[in-house]
């Protein structure tokens, strides 16, 4: 006699399609501004915003103590923060944030020509989004 495997609770299902149903609807959207505009802009800056929030708050239990935590730590953050201090640099060199500069390229200059327009843009959001997600968790 084998034992049949119990259904997930409701609430583990919603917990789990809330923010996937949010990440599509999001990437549909935006996928439909115009890239480096005002509400592309916004729709950058709001996830990330709610995000960051979400990162900063203290922890309902303390961090176990994990070597693999400690050596993501040691490897992702000195990346992390070249990366920002290159896209800082980029923008402040650009004579608008609004038109990007080829001779001082941020990130999304340089994958401009895939995330322009169509599936590739909603992909790149999708992509973005599943990347901030995965930070935070």
């Amino acid at each position: 006699m084998t034992a049949e495997p119990t259904p997930a609770p409701r609430g583990q299902f919603v917990r789990w399609a809330v923010p996937v149903v949010s990440c599509l609807a999001l990437a549909t959207l935006a996928a439909q501004t115009r890239p480096f505009g005002w509400a592309a802009t916004a729709l950058v800056a709001a996830p990330s915003i709610l995000l960051l929030a979400q990162a900063l708050r203290r922890p309902d239990e303390p961090l176990p103590a994990d070597p693999r935590l400690r050596n993501g730590l040691l490897l992702w953050s000195p990346l992390a923060l070249a990366i920002s201090v290159w896209e800082l640099f980029a923008l402040s060199r650009q004579s608008s944030w609004r038109v990007p500069d080829p001779s001082h390229p941020t990130v999304s200059t340089l994958l401009d020509t895939t995330l322009e327009h169509g599936p590739g843009r909603w992909a790149g959001w999708l992509l973005w989004l599943a990347i901030g997600w995965w930070l935070l968790r």
